[in-house]
């Protein structure tokens, strides 16, 4: 082969690196250090990742509060959101949830032999675990919640000992009936099914037998079975019985419900939804948010409040997950396609609402310098 043609694979497979490298480069995970971590909760071993920014510090850090699923520390799940993080001098701490990656189940169920409560209550074992080091800033503590996360955080704003020093909820619902409901309507609307029909879809289910602590799986499913029996599932309608675990899980959570939690939060309170969410009625929640935190009008702006000590921000055209729902628009995660994916790459912090990952780090930072 010619010199010349070697010369010019070498040169394309060069740019082709260097390409590759500048697209992900943005989806590395920028801590100054990455440290693993474990703590002990009602006999599960748990364990996750802290990450410091660069400075001597000590740091603020935030928690990240999981969604619903057997989700891990999602280093790279999170990596967008954490780098804003980083970059404006705060820690994160993300563990993975009981049952997943390397926390251990020690035979309670996993994630989902867990209520909110429980979760809250794990979340302020990891806090006691970071308030004891030199580099964490032990007045600067708070914690993020994703989604299911929120009614996580509702618990964790009532806590007495050791109050965070601020709380964020990011797509969080109010209860859990609602959300359900919701979901389920967006759902039948992308299949298609009209509204009429729809209605007869969610008639039927919410008069399906539920999950109950006081009914046992198997009752649950005799009564489902005949319940299908006599009143056979309209098209649409979702009749698969819960497994058994998920049928713990939705019988102890089914009454979450963060007004009591808002209620009585005192410390900085930050709601954010994207306006487009197919998972939660954002905008009723976002107005029950601030009815509840006495946070003021819902911002639809394209600021970036940062003063607010509680606020509630809805961004249009944006998803559940704060993504950009001209592109990003999914409602499980199943929906998320390769190209997607590809995009997502390519796009990195621009795949994310318009000063999404700016408010975070710069409300975050407010609030901590009004201490």
């Amino acid at each position: 082969m010619p010199r010349s043609l070697w010369l010019s694979l070498a040169a394309l497979c060069l740019s082709a690196i260097l390409a590759l490298w500048w697209i992900l480069a943005p989806h590395e995970l920028k801590a100054d250090r990455q440290l693993e971590l474990s703590f002990t909760h009602e006999g599960q071993h748990l364990s996750g990742s802290l990450l410091l920014p660069a400075g001597p510090g000590p740091h603020p850090v935030v928690l990240f509060v999981h969604g619903d699923g057997p989700q891990d520390r999602g280093l790279d799940r999170y990596t967008l959101v954490m780098n804003a993080f980083l970059k404006a001098g705060i820690a994160c701490f993300s563990w993975d949830k009981p049952g997943t990656g390397k926390s251990r189940d020690e035979g309670q169920g996993g994630w989902m032999g867990q209520t909110m409560r429980q979760r809250a209550d794990e979340a302020a074992v990891a806090v006691e675990l970071l308030v004891q080091r030199p580099d964490v800033d032990p007045k600067g503590v708070g914690l993020i919640g994703f989604s299911q996360g929120a009614w996580v955080l509702a618990e964790a704003a009532q806590w007495q000992s050791r109050a965070p020093a601020f709380l964020i909820t990011v797509g969080g619902a109010v209860d859990w009936a609602s959300q359900g409901e919701y979901f389920a309507r967006q759902r039948l609307q992308r299949q298609g099914i009209a509204d009429a029909a729809a209605e007869e879809v969610l008639a039927w289910q919410q008069g399906a037998p539920q999950a109950d602590l006081a009914l046992s799986q198997a009752d649950y499913l005799q009564a489902l079975a005949i319940y299908t029996r006599v009143k056979p599932p309209p098209s649409g309608a979702n009749s698969e019985p819960l497994p058994r675990d998920r049928y713990r899980f939705v019988a102890l959570n089914r009454q979450a419900d963060v007004s009591k939690g808002l209620l009585l939060a005192q410390v900085p309170f930050l709601a954010v939804w994207g306006e487009q969410d197919l998972n939660v009625d954002a905008m009723v929640s976002a107005q029950r948010y601030a009815q509840l935190l006495h946070a003021g009008p819902i911002d639809q702006s394209a600021q970036v409040l940062v003063q607010q000590h509680h606020a509630v921000k809805v961004f249009p055209g944006a998803t559940h997950q704060l993504l950009d729902a001209s592109r990003y628009q999914t409602q499980v995660p199943e929906d998320w396609t390769w190209g997607m994916s590809m995009r997502y790459l390519w796009e990195g912090e621009a795949a994310f609402a318009s000063g999404y990952l700016l408010l975070l780090p710069e409300w975050t930072l407010a609030q901590l310098r009004r201490r």
